[in-house]
């Protein structure tokens, strides 16, 4: 299955490669073909099976910890999870394809001194506008304000974006000249995401790697999942959990693209409940409750 996926993606990124920027034009197929092996590519990697096991485990521990308080048992004691979490990981890149069915194509073009590199965790999740609430994670596959890079040579690479709540200069049928300070930062996003290894096709720009790298040291601390627990105050027995998967906020900006003006007016508050609808129509916000719940502290 991975071969003739992989085989169908091929020739789409052999034009994307070889085709003049201004020129480009990608088939319906062509672009479904994109989206699925990018479903794809965000799901098998060894940090998308990491991540799902310290879900499972943080989860499971929640929901056990006042049992296993009562009987004695230390659950920190145990890792909670799978023997081969890509297996279950895998399984959902095809309803990651179709959440970003909505998210447009582009091509960023890097005529700069400084190649786009790549790594073992090459598809990069941002949220650009979601940035002053990045601890809890705006980068689902369904968030408002999503955006997805991915280097596919030393001088292409795709953006999937939001056009909701972003804008691009030029032409949006065509590709995008980036300046060096874009390749700076994106380069910086790359080495950010890299699980252990950063690939790069140019020897002479390796001193610039070294300095994105010593940045992206910086966030190498952060943690990759966050599990939160809210208690009712009317009910002790009921709960919500919420799941988060941090993003670093690199304070992220670029030349060729910017937050739309009725995007900015929106409160944080309301950035971090907005998800986006489907085949047109306006974002919508998580459900609201007139129950009120506080948060659960744990050591």
């Amino acid at each position: 299955m991975l071969s003739q996926l992989e085989g169908n993606a091929g020739p789409v990124f052999q034009k994307l490669n070889e085709n003049p920027s201004d020129k480009l034009a990608l088939s319906v197929d062509e672009e479904r073909t994109l989206r699925v092996f990018l479903g794809l590519q965000i799901t098998r990697t060894t940090i998308a099976g990491e991540r799902l096991n310290d879900s499972v485990d943080k989860l499971t521990k929640i929901a056990f910890s006042r049992k296993a308080e009562r009987e004695g048992i230390d659950l920190s004691r145990v890792k909670i999870g799978y023997d081969q979490p890509i297996f279950p990981s895998m399984q959902n890149f095809l309803l990651y394809a179709t959440f970003i069915e909505d998210l447009p194509i582009h091509l960023l073009v890097n005529e700069t001194e400084f190649p786009f590199a790549t790594s073992d965790n090459p598809v990069v999740l941002y949220n650009q506008y979601c940035e002053p609430v990045h601890k809890i994670g705006r980068i689902g596959a369904d968030c408002r304000g999503l955006q997805i890079f991915f280097p596919i040579s030393p001088t292409r690479m795709l953006l999937l974006y939001d056009p909701k709540i972003y804008a691009l200069s030029g032409k949006q049928s065509a590709g995008t000249p980036i300046e060096l300070s874009d390749a700076r930062s994106l380069n910086l996003l790359t080495a950010v995401n890299a699980d252990k290894v950063l690939l790069f096709s140019d020897w002479d720009s390796r001193v610039e790697l070294e300095n994105v790298v010593r940045k992206a040291a910086r966030f190498s601390d952060e943690e990759r999942v966050v599990v939160n627990e809210f208690q009712a105050d009317d009910d002790e027995n009921r709960f919500l959990v919420q799941v988060a998967f941090p993003t670093p906020n690199v304070n992220l900006r670029l030349s060729f693209m910017r937050i739309r003006r009725r995007a900015q007016s929106t409160p944080p508050r309301i950035r971090a409940i907005e998800f986006r609808t489907f085949r047109g129509g306006t974002s919508k916000s998580s459900a609201a409750t007139t129950r009120t719940f506080r948060r659960v502290e744990r050591p």
